[in-house]
């Protein structure tokens, strides 16, 4: 899905990133959510590419249109739905820059300048192969405790001798019994011919009962693998209140469960103040990115990081890059700012040393320099 969105095939990557959705335990919970997110901005940023195809049809109108009105109502027409796609997309370098294009059209040479800067801060922010990113890991005293599950024993852990009676008692009543511990219960003894035997034996909970336990416990355990501490929390209310009522998880499993949680509310500061840090990162080196010096051409041979010149997106970035500045230079040439204009086109020239427009423009505006 990542690779068809690098190379702009949207409805492929969306397919991709939902099979990997819809993959039965595939993700975790912040995976899941991580890629819910990235499908999201990949739906988005098709349906705002349709509304652009719609724009830049309506600006070829005008600019086929042989009347003044009809260009003025194409041009008008495209600036909406120009509009409407930026709000759909607000990230999409590419909508601003062929808005500015047609804001240069329609002679709106101060919203051609706004768009141009939009579209070049946007272009600052493309993702650029720069350092490796961190590798998923889930850190091992997360994993989620195996609950205590009162209505099973495995054998392995039967202790040696261990029987399910605890006394037996002879003579007198039922009243006449001495206590017994929660777990046991007076019965008849039917292997004594007497009728006053009795025997203490560990208690037989319904099958109703022993299913309700499981399916209680079962469910605590499931919540524990979102890995979630509200959410844990959230459903410890629920498990205490089941097993108040005799049909719910253990003390023991209750316990497990919030010690858990402990776990996870630790783990959550640490990671938001990781977080915090990495957005921190983020800022400081997107402020000391130098657009121009990254997609300006370079000697052969020169290392560089990120991709290379000839990879398909810096190809797309400069590309970009450059007609943006072009058309910047021609609303602030309108604007009568010539040497405004003129750094522009040698912001454009630096990038596209070749660019036969913008040395027409530059000899126009500095035949002496030129």
């Amino acid at each position: 899905a990542t690779a068809y969105l690098w190379l702009g095939a949207f409805k492929k990557a969306e397919e991709h990133f939902t099979q990997a959705l819809e993959t039965e335990d595939g993700l975790d919970l912040g995976e899941r959510n991580k890629v819910k997110e990235d499908l999201a901005r990949v739906q988005a940023a098709k349906v705002a590419l349709a509304l652009k195809d719609k724009a830049d049809l309506a600006a070829d109108r005008a600019a086929a249109g042989k009347k003044a009105s009809s260009q003025q109502e194409d041009l008008a027409a495209a600036v909406a739905m120009y509009e409407e796609a930026c709000q759909t997309d607000p990230r999409s370098a590419v909508i601003y820059a062929n808005r500015s294009f047609t804001q240069l059209k329609a002679e709106q040479y101060e919203a051609c300048l706004k768009d141009g800067e939009e579209a070049l801060a946007c272009l600052k922010q493309w993702p650029t192969a720069r350092k490796p990113p961190k590798p998923p890991a889930q850190p091992a005293h997360l994993d989620p405790p195996f609950l205590d599950d009162p209505t099973f024993k495995h054998p392995d852990e039967q202790k040696q001798g261990e029987v399910d009676w605890l006394m037996k008692h002879g003579g007198g009543s039922w009243k006449d019994l001495p206590s017994l511990p929660p777990e046991y219960e007076w019965v008849k003894d039917a292997a004594e011919k007497s009728g006053d035997a009795w025997i203490a034996i560990r208690k037989k909970m319904p099958k109703a009962t022993i299913d309700a336990i499981r399916r209680a416990t079962t469910k605590l355990q499931d919540v524990l693998y979102t890995r979630n501490s509200k959410i844990v929390r959230e459903h410890l209310i629920v498990a205490i209140e089941e097993n108040k009522a005799g049909e719910g998880p253990s003390n023991k499993a209750i316990r497990q469960s919030e010690e858990f949680a402990e776990k996870l509310e630790v783990h959550e500061k640490e990671r938001a103040l990781e977080l915090e840090k990495e957005l921190e990162e983020a800022r400081v080196e997107l402020e000391d990115y130098d657009l121009d010096a990254a997609l300006a051409a370079t000697k052969s041979g020169m290392a560089q990081a990120g991709f290379g010149r000839n990879h398909p997106v810096e190809r797309t970035k400069r590309r970009l890059f450059v007609k943006v500045l072009l058309r910047r230079a021609r609303a602030l040439e309108a604007l009568g700012q010539k040497e405004a204009a003129a750094e522009e086109l040698q912001r454009a020239l630096r990038a596209e040393p070749t660019n036969e427009e913008g040395w027409t423009s530059y000899h126009r505006l500095c035949p002496k320099q030129s």
